[in-house]
């Protein structure tokens, strides 16, 4: 799996900060549909593959805690998806599973 170096990371962030949606996809296509990275002490993963993405989203969550660096998210939030963990995450993306339906995307995105 590659590595992107700490220094294209934030430079890529910082250039492409108006359009990250552009941004991800250049890291897909160099890189492949994984790598890995490190910010300072965080070390993270970019997972672009499908099945990999629904493991660790869906059949393996609990054994992919996010880093307790997201807490300090959560006075600015609330207890959200993002901050959360466990059961409190899961239900909350239970909740929030509508929105990743293809039908209601195309609906958001048209206006239809």
């Amino acid at each position: 799996m590659k590595k992107i170096s700490n220094l294209r990371l934030l430079t890529g962030v910082w250039k492409h900060h108006a359009n990250l949606v552009d941004y991800i996809a250049s890291i897909k296509k160099d890189n492949g549909e994984t790598c890995t990275f490190n910010f300072g002490t965080l070390h993270g993963y970019f997972l672009n593959e499908p099945s990999m993405v629904k493991t660790v989203l869906v059949e393996k969550w609990a054994t992919f805690p996010k880093s307790s660096r997201y807490k300090v998210l959560a006075p600015l939030i609330g207890n959200r998806i993002l901050p959360s963990n466990g059961e409190i995450w899961r239900e909350r993306r239970v909740l929030a599973q509508p929105i990743f339906q293809t039908r209601i995307r195309l609906a958001i995105v048209t206006g239809k």
